[in-house]
């Protein structure tokens, strides 16, 4: 495959899975980052003062 990775829909009558398209696959990756957009910022910024705290805390034990 190339690339690879590909965004996949099951036919109901065949039930053989077909690919979606550059076009559908893009807008449902769209809707998904919309969609999760707060949550993931919220751990991104939980993330940098985390790294922040722990490395102050590193700062600080040096001075020591």
């Amino acid at each position: 495959q190339s690339p690879p990775g590909r965004f996949l829909k099951e036919d109901d009558k065949t039930g053989l899975w077909n690919d979606v398209g550059d076009k559908k696959a893009r807008e449902k990756t769209s809707q998904a980052l919309r969609e999760r957009a707060p949550q993931i910022r919220r751990k991104l910024e939980e993330a940098s003062c985390c790294q922040g705290a722990l490395e102050g805390r590193r700062d600080g034990d040096a001075q020591e």
